[in-house]
Order: structure tokens, then C-alpha cells, then sequence
């Protein structure tokens, strides 16, 4: 069986070679038409949510009982922030990535924009804790404007989502102070006015934290301009394309020959 195989394959050698030829050089001039794309890639690591709580602002030793680093759950919120739709729209806005896709004019060209800007971002979470952001554009600069603009939206929805809780929490305490205040002036009792002193406390508290949002990550590699373009990979593409034909044939003249068997 396999001799046979074998001796197919030399009959048709050359028919072999020339699929394969062509189909190589159909991948090479594919590639050389595609325009260069740079990118730009950034290293984010997470932080502790648990720093979030106020009481990193009024307790000196949070930050000894506490890494700064966060843990895998802050990673996947820091990969689920960042590929929002919160992130990829503001950013896509901001930039006017419809004019620079060449989409002005187009029917629904702003979600066109941001799919196509989905497509050009790639997000990978490490082994060893990180988050890599990386960017493609045919403008090297637009692409590292793109990724920075990532970064700072990310840390903007992150601030929203802290101020926002710390907005509920002021209301509760404000609306039990109310409460508190009428039934201290109605009794004059010690304890309630005592009650409206801590509340007050609190409040004062929760309003010097909700203007002090923490980082919701660190940036150990900022974006930058690359020089050289990062895609297409020609070399890349023109040996896969040659050795998927290549097996692409084989296979068919061993299906072929198992079917005549």
C-alpha cells in the first residue's frame, strides 16, 4: 500500500510540484498587496481590588496586610473591562476611527469601525499574572494612540464603577442621617446626637475616598511606535501556504488510492 503511494506520488511529481507552485505564489502575491500594519503592545498587571476599600486611605498598615498586585479574578475583570463595550466605542469615537477606516459616508460605519478596531486589538493574559495589549494599524502613530487611549478609557470605567458605588453608599448614609437628625431634634437624646456625629464621620469619609479612585492597574510597558511593520508576515504565509498545498495533495492521492483499493 504504501509502495503504491509512494509510486503515485513520483508519477506526479511535477503536477504535485505545480499546485503547489502556484498556490505559493498566489500567497506571496496576496501578501505583497496587503498593506503593512504596525503595532504597538503593552504589559498591564492588575491590582488588588481589595485596596479599593476606603480604608487604605485612613489605616496605615492595609497596604502591609495587602499585596498591591491583584490576583487571577482581577486580571479576568481587568481583561472584561478592557475589551468592553465601554472601551471600544469610546475609543473608537474619540479617535474618529470611521474617517480613518475610511467608513465616513458608509451605512452604519460606526459599528463598522469598532468591529474592525475588535479585529486590530488583541488582548492575552499571561502565565504570569499580565495582561498584553496589542495593536495593529497602518499608521504606526494612530496605533499607539489607539493603545494608550485603551488604557487610559479602561482606567476612566474603572473610576465610573468606584465613584458610582461610593454614590449609592453616600445616598443610604445620607438618607439615615435625615432620619436621625429629626428624631435627635424632636428627643435631645445624647445617643442620637452621638449616632448623627458617627454618621456624619462616615460620610466625610466615604467623600474623601469617592474623590481618591485607586489604579485599577499598573503599566509596566507603555505603547510605542515600531519602525518596522508586524504584518503581513510574508515568509510566514508563503511556507504555510506551501506546505498546506503540499499536504492538501497528498492526502488526496492517498484518499484516492485507498478508494481504488
Amino acid at each position: 500500500m504504501a509502495e503504491s503511494i509512494i509510486k503515485d506520488i513520483v508519477d506526479r511529481k511535477w503536477s504535485i510540484l505545480l499546485f503547489s507552485g502556484i498556490a505559493t505564489l498566489l500567497a506571496l502575491v496576496v501578501s505583497l498587496v496587503l498593506p503593512d500594519e504596525f503595532v504597538s503592545q503593552a504589559s498591564l498587571l492588575p491590582a488588588n481590588s481589595k485596596l479599593m476599600d476606603k480604608q487604605r486611605l485612613y489605616e496605615n498598615n492595609i497596604q502591609e496586610l495587602y499585596s498591591a498586585y491583584g490576583n487571577a479574578e482581577d486580571l479576568d475583570r481587568l481583561f472584561a473591562t478592557m475589551h468592553s463595550g465601554a472601551v471600544i466605542h469610546h475609543v473608537a469615537d474619540s479617535l474618529k476611527l470611521v474617517d480613518h477606516y475610511g467608513y465616513g459616508g458608509k451605512k452604519n460605519a460606526k459599528s463598522l469601525a469598532q468591529k474592525k478596531l475588535e479585529k486590530n486589538i488583541k488582548l492575552l493574559r499571561t502565565e504570569y499574572g499580565e495582561l498584553r495589549l496589542r495593536v495593529w494599524d497602518e499608521d504606526a502613530a494612530m496605533a499607539e494612540m489607539i493603545a494608550n487611549a485603551m488604557i487610559d478609557r479602561t482606567q476612566d470605567v474603572f473610576d465610573q464603577m468606584f465613584r458610582s458605588f461610593y454614590d449609592r453608599s453616600l445616598g443610604a448614609l445620607k438618607g439615615e442621617l435625615s432620619v436621625y437628625e429629626k428624631e435627635s431634634d424632636s428627643t435631645q437624646v445624647a445617643g442620637g446626637r452621638l449616632e448623627v456625629a458617627e454618621i456624619e464621620k462616615k460620610i466625610a469619609e466615604y467623600e474623601i475616598t469617592r474623590l481618591n479612585p485607586p489604579a485599577a492597574f499598573f503599566v509596566m510597558e507603555k505603547p510605542s511606535i515600531s519602525l518596522i511593520p508586524d504584518r503581513p508576515k510574508i515568509l510566514l504565509n508563503v511556507l504555510i501556504t506551501f506546505l498546506a498545498s503540499l499536504f492538501t495533495v497528498l492526502a488526496w492521492i492517498a484518499a484516492k488510492r485507498n478508494m481504488n483499493a
